[in-house]
């Protein structure tokens, strides 16, 4: 053959095969695609169009869609890469594939079906780029936020998902390396395995609350968190019914660590949360209490019940076993977890603005939630004031806080509160009974108190306390100016209980001692109310207080009679009764109010009729020198005493009115069958001085006036 023409048939012949060969190459991926894209999906594909590509080899699809068995796959464009020399002989492969802006739309009606099944690991491809992908998953037929994502990955060896070079969710603000796993392509089953990975906690609180994953409330907690990073973490998630899994080797939210953490959760509310150790931040955490509606209310609520304006935290909570889960339709989580801390730091800052720090050592309880209600057992924990003092607790405590509900033993070693010095002890051993012996020493209030508080059968509100002793005083001396000082009742300002209480012994500054009394205590605004009965200098005496917070107002009605003399001067001055007998009828009501001790005592008002009967003054030739009024009596009329050394008077009476730090004696009158005496004067309360102006008489018409200056005080040795 003429080697010209060789040479001009040659290549056209070549030519002519190998576009035979590209034709038929090209039908044959056509067809191929087709099946390609019906094998993947398990369901009959639509392609609006193919372009096939050489060089190198490729299939792209435009807008592609398909129904799966609970959703719809849609993407405008998908270029395919696959493996031609195994799609030559007969095998579906995929080399690499590349999506562009794919919606996957999954979640249809309950029990809906549709073709479709688990994916075939072969089919999936070697490399998958996926650019601005969503996500959308609806809930009974009500359209879902799509969740979008972007990922660079490569299939494993082995079983069917992906090793992810690099891969973010906008809508968590995840950016993550590791791996895909893809259980199922219809129900779009996908778990990834990273070694590092980060939040964005804005959006992924978003994402949260878009899917119904957390309350308003539960998210509000978490509203301040900064940063959210987790290391060898596997996460789940099942499109189709919207659960998730997360478990991490460690997991980071701003401050604080957890190990080997893991969390479930379903879309309405429903999750599980375990840990097997971690470390808070005690500043996170007392953000995180405030963040909460409730829990910051309660929050907010025993901040000011401790007479407090502001409260934070400095330190570190190690918790271990922890467990917690919550349902829908529960009021709250339930679980426990156990804490430790060796140091933490409250700084403190009073009403009146007053700084001061408390510092917590050697913290170990746990924390038992029941449907949102937490139980705090604290086997071991010490306190320090900077301002003095420590104390000690161990025992259990309910949030919101409930008397009935703890049981406790804690101590005070002369622990300074804002300038109030605690001591003494106080033992709950059981849900009812408290028992107490503790000294307040505020500057301006002291007491000491001792007994048993106890929760009455009639309510939960209702208590009891039943003292044993019982001593306030309230005001200090003038000499140093104590007395002005205002008082600081600051724990009535938000008591709400009702209750009674009983005290053998009661005793205001150096007033005559109160036994016997029984009282009911009711909440008033702003403070409390006391109204009770007891017994005053063997007499019966009611009584009526109003605390508030800065004040203190009281009255008190006082009735006897036949009430034996001594006894009553008992109630004053241990030393006189020897001197006297008799019996009296008493009639007396008393009132005041005031901020101060200083206040309160030149605000006490009062009247007081006094009858006497049979009345003799023994030891006439001895007599305490506090009675010495009385020989004034009998000199003024030359008067000696009667037999055994006694002066009688057959009846008596005083009338006395009490106001601006004295006693006005309107009538003071004695009546005996030797002597007579008329008379009237004042006593001063504070000075201790008596003036009387009086006519003394005898039945032999002897008649003297008399007029008497003396200090009542006894004579400081």
């Amino acid at each position: 053959m003429n080697r010209r023409v060789v040479f001009v048939w040659g290549p056209l012949a070549t030519l002519a095969v190998l576009a035979g060969v590209l034709g038929l190459l090209r039908v044959y991926l056509a067809e191929a695609t087709e099946l390609l894209v019906q094998e993947l999906t398990g369901a009959g594909a639509r392609v609006e169009r193919i372009d096939i590509g050489y060089l190198p080899p490729s299939v792209t699809l435009h807008n592609v869609a398909f129904d799966t068995g609970s959703g719809r796959f849609e993407a405008p464009r998908i270029d395919l890469y696959p493996d031609f020399s195994r799609l030559m002989e007969g095998e579906v492969s995929l080399d690499r594939a590349v999506l562009d802006r794919p919606l996957l739309r999954t979640g249809g009606p309950e029990g809906s079906e549709g073709p479709g099944g688990a994916m075939d690991p072969a089919l999936l491809p070697r490399s998958l780029h996926i650019r601005d992908a969503s996500l959308v998953v609806d809930r009974d037929g009500v359209p879902g936020s799509p969740v979008s994502f972007s990922a660079d990955v490569e299939k494993r060896a082995v079983g069917a998902g992906f090793v992810v070079n690099s891969m973010s969710i906008p809508e968590f603000g995840l950016t993550f390396g590791g791996t895909v796993d893809v259980d199922s392509a219809d129900s779009l089953k996908i778990g990834v395995n990273a070694r590092h990975g980060t939040f964005n906690p804005s959006r992924l609180l978003e994402f949260l609350r878009r899917f119904n994953y957390l309350d308003a409330l539960q998210l509000a907690m978490f509203g301040g968190t900064q940063k959210v990073a987790a290391e060898a973490f596997r996460l789940d998630f099942d499109a189709g019914t919207g659960a998730v899994a997360f478990a991490a080797r460690s997991l980071s939210v701003d401050a604080s660590g957890l190990a080997d953490v893991a969390v479930e959760a379903v879309p309405g509310g429903d999750w599980a949360l375990t840990c097997r150790e971690g470390t808070l931040d005690a500043a996170q955490i007392v953000a995180l209490v405030r963040a909460h509606p409730e829990g910051g209310k309660h929050f907010a609520d025993g901040v000011h019940t401790l007479g407090l304006k502001e409260l934070a935290a400095e330190g570190a909570v190690s918790l271990r076993d922890v467990r917690v889960q919550s349902r829908t339709g529960a009021p709250g989580p339930t679980g426990s977890l156990s804490l430790a801390s060796p140091s933490l730091k409250l700084s403190l800052v009073s009403s009146r603005g007053e700084k001061q720090d408390v510092v917590l050592e050697n913290f170990d309880g746990t924390v038992t939630l029941k449907d949102g209600r937490p139980l705090v057992g604290v086997n071991r924990l010490e306190l320090a004031s900077s301002a003095g003092g420590s104390g000690s607790f161990k025992g259990e405590l309910s949030f919101p806080f409930a008397l009935a509900g703890t049981r406790f033993q804690a101590e005070a070693r002369q622990l300074d509160w804002f300038g109030t010095v605690l001591d003494g002890t106080a033992d709950k051993k059981d849900s009812s009974r408290t028992t107490f012996d503790v000294t307040v020493n505020s500057g301006s209030v002291q007491v000491a108190a001792k007994g048993l508080a106890r929760r009455e059968l009639g309510g939960r509100s209702n208590w009891s306390v039943v003292f044993d002793d019982f001593r306030l005083a309230a005001g200090g001396s003038e000499a140093d100016g104590e007395d002005a000082k205002p008082f600081d009742f600051g724990f009535v300002r938000d008591a709400s209980m009702s209750g009674t209480i009983v005290a053998r012994r009661l005793q205001y500054n150096d007033l005559p001692v109160i036994r016997d009394l029984s009282a009911k205590v009711v909440p008033a605004e702003g403070g409390l109310v006391i109204r009770g009965r007891g017994r005053v200098c063997l007499m019966r005496a009611d009584l009526e207080m109003a605390l508030a917070p800065d004040a203190l107002a009281a009255s008190v009605a006082v009735t006897g009679k036949g009430v034996p003399l001594p006894g009553v001067l008992g109630c004053f001055v241990d030393e006189l009764p020897v001197y006297l007998r008799g019996r009296l009828t008493v009639q007396a009501n008393f009132l005041m109010q005031g901020g101060s001790g200083r206040e309160l005592r030149k605000s006490l008002r009062g009247s007081v009729v006094t009858r006497l009967q049979g009345m003799q003054v023994l030891k006439l030739s001895n007599l305490d020198r506090r009675l010495g009024f009385f020989m004034e009596i009998m000199n003024a009329v030359n008067l000696e005493p009667d037999m055994g050394d006694t002066l009688s008077f057959r009846d008596g009476l005083v009338s006395a009115s009490m106001g601006n730090g004295r006693v006005e004696l309107k009538a003071v009158r004695f009546g005996g069958e030797r002597v007579s005496v008329d008379g009237k004067g004042n006593f001063g309360l504070a000075d201790k001085r008596l003036r009387l102006d009086a006519k003394v008489g005898t039945p032999f018409g002897v008649n003297k006036d008399v007029s008497i200056d003396m200090i009542l005080a006894e004579e400081k040795s």
